[in-house]
């Protein structure tokens, strides 16, 4: 109903939802890191484990932010009688397969390379090649897709929005 708040404000929707990433990013990167450095440190990992850890945190971190923010502008639902309504609408059920998906494909990523890390650590052998740093690769280059499109398409969907 007061939509159109939104769009006399003398800020562009770009720096508008920056400002919304930026409210929500650092808090939830705080409590993830927290989680995983305490973690990490109670079973005694090494430095490798504990780096790709707390790095493949902030990627997670950063891509679900981002992506339930181009999501919430891209399927926004202003008309609900109960806060749960938006879980369960095309936006909520979307983001909550993207995310699933996309921290299941991280997962598979990460798991090639921290099997070498423990075949070398722990068996002495050298089995790793070409496909760590692919696979590191292939973990940013889907964090910076699943940041960016969604995004993208929701600033696109506001701006042609009617009010």
């Amino acid at each position: 109903k007061s939509f159109w708040l939104f769009y006399t404000r003398p800020v562009t929707m770009q720096k508008f939802l920056a400002g919304k990433f930026w409210m929500f990013f650092p808090p939830l990167l705080f409590i993830a890191e927290l989680l995983v450095v305490v973690s990490n440190q109670l079973l005694e990992v090494d430095a490798y484990v504990m780096s790709v850890s707390v790095v493949g945190v902030f990627l997670l971190t950063f891509g679900l932010t981002s992506l339930g923010l181009g999501l919430g502008t891209l399927y926004p639902k202003f008309d609900y009688e109960n806060i749960a309504e938006i879980s369960s609408s095309t936006g909520g059920v979307l983001f909550m397969i993207l995310a699933l998906s996309y921290i299941g494909v991280v997962l598979m990523l990460g798991a090639r390379p921290l099997y070498v890390h423990f075949n070398e650590k722990f068996l002495f052998k050298s089995i790793g090649g070409l496909e760590v740093p692919v696979c590191y690769t292939l973990i940013f280059i889907l964090t910076w897709a699943i940041a960016h499109i969604p995004l993208r398409l929701g600033v696109r969907s506001l701006n042609a929005r009617d009010i």
